[in-house]
This record gives structure tokens, C-alpha cells and sequence, in this order.
């Protein structure tokens, strides 16, 4: 190869050079960088693994152990960065990035306590676990969003407040237990009663008539040891549903398990809730038909005049009388 072919060889190459370069100017300067520093707002301590993003754009980072970060590549305009930790208030900031420029954006996070229905308590003895880590349903009542409600007992607190779980009525009479059922009957010949625990404690759940072992599981005919607990004395009421809980509990619990909190004191200061309650029963009688009778001899009626205040009672003359009206009242 001549000189000047090789002359002419290395101009081509350094203006093929030039040529890409100034190609990949514009696209290098749309793009900038945003950087900055995470810390604890109340004694500016860094925060490590602090997520950082720039939404919409897919890009984001972690904070070093210092608390800064850096994420290149942002498109150049203006983007909201979004700062989130566990345990701490997320934090939002619209900036304008520059093409070719680096923007500095600062956080100051506060602490947040975090929210109770993600936490929940198993009853396993190892604390708080995330919800969404668990193998199984729990359901979780409070009593804050029944202020206002007329729950008089704690069936009635259950009762249509937590998908899967029904409370039925065994008879209508007053005090009586109810059947708590979650998700269903699953047994046809055993208790499908679910597990009841106060404060940890098991206890029997259901009344009964005195005959037969599973008569107080099903709650009928008797009242109900559960709705001894007053209302106003529990905190929450955990569900935990499926045949899962059994893993905690026992074969007893592939019925379910019904957790019962009760409030406790608080640090702060007094505070005094005025509650005031009023009631009455009574039996419809104006539907009943009287009582009628007849006295057929001189006996029945010397007695039926005695007892009913009839002096003028003659024999096969009837005779009526409303018989509860003198048993009932009300009360």
C-alpha cells in the first residue's frame, strides 16, 4: 500500500469516527441523572436500602449504607421520585432532569408505625408475620368500626362481618347459644363448632341441653358461654379459616379458630367512655287463643268457682280465660 493510500485510509476512518460521535451527541444530551441522599428526618441518621424511583420510567435504585444514591439514564423533563422503606413514610418529589446534567433530590423519611392488618398474630409464639406470608386466611373484626353498631353480644359482633363465617340462630329464644360456622358444615356426624380463645385461653364456645357430648358444641338449647364476654370489653377478633389451622391448633381446629382479644391499658392519659343501655321483653298474647272449659259434676264446679273467681258458674256453662296473662309481664 502506497503512502498516500494509507493517508487516505486513516482520513476515512477518523471521519467515519467524527460522524458517530456527533451522531450520538443529541441522544447523550436528552438524558441526565438524579442523585441524592436519604436520611432519618428527626437526627439526619442515613438510611440504607431505601427504595428510590423514578416513575414512569422503570428506573430506580437502593441507597448505599451512607443513604445516597444515583440513577443514570433518566430521561431529560420533569419526573416524580418516589422514596419508600418499611417502617417509614414514603416521600414524593417532582423534579426537572437536564440533558447531560445531574439532579440532586434530598429525602428526610419519618418513621410509621406499620398498619396492624398487615401483621398479623398466629398464636405460634414467634410474633408478628406478614400476612401475605402466611398458609392460611385469617380475618381480622375491630371493635372501632362497631362503635356505632347495636351489638349487643359477641355472636352479634360475628355475625356477617367476615366472609366464610356464619353465626345461625338456633331457636330464637333469648340467651340461647348460636352455631358459628366458617365456611360450612365438615362434618356429619362430629362438632362443627369452630375453636374459641380469649387472651390464648380455650373455651367452651356453645350452649346445650344437658344430653349428649356434642350438644354443647352445637349451641343449642342454652346459653351461650361466648356471649358472656361483654362487647365492649374486646379489642379485635382474629378468624383464622380452613383446614390449615389444624397446623396450629390440633385436628380440633379443621373447623376453624375464632381468636378473641381483649383491650388492655394504654400509656396517656385517662379517658372515660359514658355508655348507657335500656331494653324490655315481652310476649305477644293477642294472638293466643283463651283457654275454655266446662265443669261437668258438682266438684269440678265448686273448684273451677273458687279458682277462677265465678260465683255464678253453672254446670256445662263455658268458661274462658287467657291463662298467660296471669304468668306474663313485662319484663
Amino acid at each position: 500500500m502506497s503512502a498516500r493510500s494509507l493517508v487516505r485510509t486513516l482520513v476515512a476512518a477518523v471521519a467515519m469516527f467524527a460522524v458517530s460521535a456527533l451522531a450520538g451527541t443529541p441522544a447523550q444530551a436528552q438524558q441526565g441523572a438524579v442523585t441524592g441522599t436519604v436520611v432519618q428526618a428527626n437526627n439526619q441518621q442515613p438510611l440504607d436500602a431505601a427504595q428510590v424511583v423514578v416513575q414512569g420510567t422503570g428506573l430506580g435504585t437502593i441507597t448505599d449504607s451512607d443513604g445516597s444514591y444515583r440513577i443514570t439514564g433518566v430521561p431529560a423533563g420533569q419526573h416524580t421520585v418516589r422514596v419508600q422503606l418499611v417502617g417509614y413514610s414514603t416521600a414524593s418529589r417532582t423534579i426537572t432532569v437536564q440533558g447531560g446534567q445531574a439532579t440532586t433530590v434530598d429525602f428526610e423519611l419519618q418513621q410509621s408505625a406499620v398498619e396492624m392488618e398487615q401483621i398479623v398474630v398466629t398464636g405460634t409464639g414467634t410474633g408478628g408475620v406478614q400476612q401475605r406470608k402466611l398458609g392460611n386466611t385469617i380475618g381480622s373484626i375491630s371493635t372501632d368500626e362497631l362503635a356505632n353498631a347495636p351489638t349487643a353480644s359477641v355472636t352479634e359482633m360475628l355475625t356477617a362481618r367476615e366472609p366464610g363465617l356464619s353465626v345461625l340462630s338456633s331457636s330464637g329464644m333469648s340467651t340461647e347459644g348460636s352455631r358459628i360456622r366458617i365456611r360450612g358444615a365438615t362434618s356429619l356426624s362430629q362438632s362443627n363448632e369452630p375453636l374459641v380463645y380469649i387472651d390464648g385461653v380455650r373455651i367452651n364456645s356453645g350452649g346445650g341441653f344437658a344430653g349428649g357430648a356434642d350438644a354443647g358444641a352445637e349451641g343449642a338449647g342454652a346459653s351461650s358461654r361466648l356471649d358472656d364476654l361483654p362487647p365492649g370489653a374486646i379489642e379485635r377478633i382474629e378468624v383464622l379459616k380452613g383446614a390449615a389451622a389444624a397446623t396450629l391448633y390440633g385436628t380440633e381446629a379443621s373447623n376453624g379458630v375464632i381468636q378473641i382479644f381483649t383491650k388492655s391499658g394504654r400509656e396517656g392519659a385517662a379517658r372515660w367512655n359514658f355508655e348507657v343501655e335500656q331494653g324490655f321483653e315481652f310476649m305477644p298474647t293477642n294472638r293466643l287463643i283463651p283457654h275454655a272449659g266446662f265443669a261437668r259434676n258438682q266438684d269440678q264446679l265448686t273448684r273451677m268457682r273458687e279458682r277462677w273467681n265465678a260465683p255464678d258458674l253453672q254446670l256445662y256453662e263455658p268458661i274462658e280465660r287467657m291463662l298467660l296473662d296471669d304468668f306474663d309481664e313485662t319484663g
